[in-house]
């Protein structure tokens, strides 16, 4: 499940581009399993100001990542959806996701 988890939080942590927005995303797990996120994210930072060198990069110091949906879908050989046994763990991804993105 941790590997479900950290695929997921990958998705999102790969969205995260700006300093604040929302994100949706889809994975696949494999042929015929698939899981939606959608969430927003948040992430603090500054410019660090190299007087000498003249970089001026930036420097993260906080992302906050939440995850409001996260839905799983599996289907049949014959496309047909069935239940499937895959719950992912939302704390989890959310501190994957943040950290990945930090």
């Amino acid at each position: 499940m941790e590997t479900v988890n950290k695929q997921i939080a990958m998705a999102i942590a790969e969205c995260i581009d700006d300093r604040e927005g929302r994100f949706n995303v889809e994975v696949e797990l494999d042929d015929k399993t698939f899981v939606e996120a959608s969430g927003w994210y948040e992430v603090d930072g500054y410019c660090e100001d190299d007087y000498f060198n003249g970089t001026g990069s930036w420097v993260t110091s906080k992302v906050c990542v939440s995850v409001e949906a996260c839905e799983v879908f599996t289907y049949s050989e014959n496309g047909e959806q069935v239940a499937g046994t895959i719950v992912p763990d939302i704390n989890a991804i959310e501190s994957y996701a943040e950290d990945m993105a930090a």
